[in-house]
C-alpha cells in the first residue's frame, strides 16, 4: 500500500508541475507577443517554443522532478528577460 501512495504523490507532484509549467509558458507568450523578433530575441522565441515542445511531451516521458523544476526555473528567467524586451521595445516606441 506504501508503494501506491508513494506513485500517487509522485503523480499529484507531476501534474501540479506540468499544470505550473503550462500556466508560466502561457505568460510568458502574452509577453513574447510584444517582443519584437530580430537577431536579438530570436532565441528567446526559439526557446520559449522548445520549452512548450518539452512540457508538451511530458506526459509521455514523465521526466524526473529536478528536470521539471530546471525547466520552470528556466521559464521564470526567460518572463523576467522578455519583460525587460518590452519594456524597452515600448520606450523605443516612444522615442519614434
Amino acid at each position: 500500500m506504501p508503494m501506491v501512495a508513494n506513485d500517487n504523490a509522485r503523480m499529484s507532484a507531476f501534474t501540479s508541475d506540468q499544470h505550473r509549467a503550462e500556466s508560466l509558458l502561457a505568460e510568458l507568450a502574452t509577453d513574447l507577443r510584444w517582443v519584437p523578433v530580430d537577431g536579438r530575441t530570436r532565441t528567446l522565441h526559439l526557446r520559449a517554443l522548445s520549452l512548450k515542445r518539452a512540457v508538451m511531451r511530458w506526459s509521455e516521458e514523465l521526466p524526473e522532478e529536478s528536470i521539471r523544476h530546471s525547466l520552470l526555473n528556466e521559464v521564470v528567467e526567460m518572463q523576467t528577460e522578455a519583460r525587460d524586451w518590452r519594456r524597452l521595445a515600448a520606450g523605443r516606441k516612444g522615442e519614434d
